[in-house]
């Protein structure tokens, strides 16, 4: 039971955990973790009841629900029974704790930076928040909406396994936190929900041309379309209606252009036997090359090698 304790507690914070029953009856603590600097995804199981307290967790939030079996989560006076189709949200502010786990359970555990969800959500809506976001505790979904959730938690999850997968790019593990950030805050009910479905209000083409040039200066910095909603002074989606009013396009799919374009001009005029095409794409912000040269492809009508042989 130390052990359990010590290991979950450097996944997600400090707590006190003890068996419900006789102990070692049934005891067979297995947690899987996959984690970056800024994710943590943790997979728990017991294989017996056990009492789970902590204190508020202050500098994030906890998201967990149920892959298998169920049990009892609670968050200051509030309890649910967490099933596959239940994900229940802890607040910074609030303690928690698990109790009548059935034999099978296995918890998925998600750790969040508190200043990563509070700011992105202020970048979502173009203004601060006055308080941390509270979730509908036990009340949100993983059917409907809530399964695009679920998705984005497989995907970012199999990226973070892999030894070659985005989480171990700097720039890349910041899209990928915000991109399940963003699916929380989107899918799941909270009371600024309404405020991220309303209409985007109407941007001015002053703003737009900002996005512009802070992409044209330099578009390799770029990593989430909030960088671009910040340069612009407006929120995202102030900046992603703008776009697509102004030039038909997403501000990522712009600058999607834009690095091609980069990427041709550098094979043209770089030296066949230095460049690579993998480092030219690379410092670009491609990281997955087969997609890019397939885009390249589409763009130019030859594939990026081509290019590079024709000088």
């Amino acid at each position: 039971m130390d052990e359990a304790r010590e290991v979950l507690t450097q996944s997600y914070a400090d707590h006190s955990i003890r068996t419900a029953g006789r102990v070692g009856r049934g005891f067979d603590f297995l947690h899987r973790v996959a984690s970056s600097s800024q994710i943590n995804i943790g997979y728990t199981t017991f294989g017996t009841d056990v009492d789970i307290s902590a204190p508020p967790p202050r500098t994030s939030y906890i998201v967990c629900f149920s892959m298998r079996g169920h049990l009892t989560m609670s968050c200051g006076a509030e309890s649910v029974v967490l099933t596959s189709g239940r994900v229940a949200v802890v607040p910074p502010t609030k303690p928690f704790g698990f109790r009548d786990w059935s034999p099978d359970s296995c918890v998925v555990g998600i750790r969040i930076s508190r200043g990563d969800l509070e700011g992105d959500l202020s970048t979502l809506l173009g203004r601060p928040i006055a308080r941390p976001v509270d979730f509908e505790f036990g009340k949100v979904s993983t059917q409907g909406r809530g399964s695009t959730f679920l998705r984005t938690v497989d995907l970012i999850e199999s990226e973070l396994e892999r030894p070659d997968g985005m989480s171990h790019e700097s720039s890349l593990a910041a899209r990928l936190s915000q991109l399940l950030i963003t699916s929380l805050l989107t899918t799941q009910s909270h009371e600024y929900s309404e405020q991220l479905h309303e209409p985007a209000p109407a941007v001015p083409s002053s703003a737009v041309r900002r996005a512009l040039d802070y992409l044209e200066t330099d578009p390799s910095r770029v990593s989430t379309v909030s960088d671009i909603a910040r340069a612009a002074s407006v929120s995202v989606r102030a900046i992603e209606h703008g776009f697509r009013k102004h030039l038909g396009v997403s501000p990522m799919a712009y600058l999607k252009e834009v690095r091609l374009a980069r990427v041709r001009d550098d094979l043209i005029n770089g030296d066949p036997v230095e460049m690579t095409i993998t480092s030219t794409a690379r410092r670009w912000g491609f990281t997955h090359l087969s997609r890019f040269s397939e885009s390249y492809r589409q763009k130019y009508g030859v594939l990026p090698s081509e290019t590079l042989r024709q000088r």
